[in-house]
């Protein structure tokens, strides 16, 4: 998504099938039930509503799961440079 013009990447996460198996089937977002990817394209088209005035987001739709994890890679190697490590 896209907020006060500039990049705003989310990861949805879902629980490990040890605490949870009831999400055992889902790897990717296209393993997500269609209501599902709709609640959430729900939530962050409004989530920023309140309070008024805030700017608008705009969605660009979902990534794969290889490219969250490509996210969540380059965030820990950014966390690492600026902590030193």
């Amino acid at each position: 998504m896209t907020d006060r013009g500039e990049a705003d990447e989310k990861i949805i996460g879902v629980p490990t099938d040890r605490l949870d198996p009831a999400w055992s089937g889902v790897q990717g977002i296209e393993d997500l039930p269609a209501v599902e990817r709709q609640r959430i394209e729900a939530f962050f088209r409004i989530y920023k509503d309140l309070p008024a005035g805030e700017a608008a987001v705009e969605l660009q739709g979902f990534g794969s799961a290889a490219e969250a994890r490509e996210r969540i890679m380059e965030a820990m190697q950014g966390f690492e440079r600026r902590a030193g490590g």
